[in-house]
């Protein structure tokens, strides 16, 4: 009996693997908050990768900065646009004739850059006026601040004070977006205004006789 060996030859179609996928894109803080540096990072090591944002204004991937280093992109996110609108961002690394892509990441604007924190109280006050004056952290239209801190060294949202004379207080919080903020504000004590005096003495003449 003759046996036939019959050779299967199985092709097997294997995708290339993504290897952007391997770094991972990341962004020290989700939000950019007044007064702060927010940066890219990205753990690939593809040459000649590339940062990417999507433009709102044209809904179009853009390259800005190489993905070797972090890179600061406040630059290209401006108020107002970026206020209620969400950035994103990932990295495009070169595979021959195409492009690979890392994960996406987004950047927006923090609460505190429409609603910036105050202090609602007394601006004057008379001298030798001993009423105390009560300041309070005014956050409308926020996350509850926490972390409050006053110049005074007090951590309540309300302080009570009473300066003799011209003060400026600060307050230091953060909001729900972890946005530390200051807010300051001042209590003008005027000096004492000196009595007026007049004088109702009157220079008197004498005419002698000649």
């Amino acid at each position: 009996m003759r046996k036939i060996l019959l050779l299967v030859l199985s092709i097997g179609f294997f995708t290339k693997p993504m290897l952007a996928q391997d770094g991972t894109a990341s962004v020290s803080s989700r939000y950019i908050c007044p007064g702060s540096n927010v940066f890219l990072y990205y753990s690939g090591s593809i040459p000649n990768s590339v940062w990417e944002f999507l433009n709102p204004e044209t809904s179009e991937w853009e390259s800005f900065a190489s993905a070797d280093q972090p890179v600061n992109p406040l630059g290209l996110v401006n108020m107002p646009i970026a206020v209620e609108t969400p950035y994103w961002f990932r990295v495009k690394s070169p595979d021959g004739d195409s492009y690979l892509y890392s994960n996406q990441i987004y950047l927006m604007y923090g609460q505190a850059w429409l609603y910036s924190p105050g202090i609602d109280g007394d601006y004057y006050k008379c001298d030798g006026d001993n009423t105390v004056s009560t300041l309070t952290l005014s956050s409308s239209g926020v996350d509850p601040y926490t972390n409050i801190h006053w110049s005074t060294g007090e951590t309540t949202p309300s302080i009570n004070v009473d300066p003799a004379t011209t003060t400026e207080y600060s307050m230091t919080s953060t909001d729900g977006q972890g946005c530390v903020t200051t807010a300051t504000h001042t209590i003008t004590v005027p000096p004492p205004i000196p009595p007026l005096i007049q004088s109702t003495v009157r220079d008197r003449y004498v005419v002698a006789d000649l």
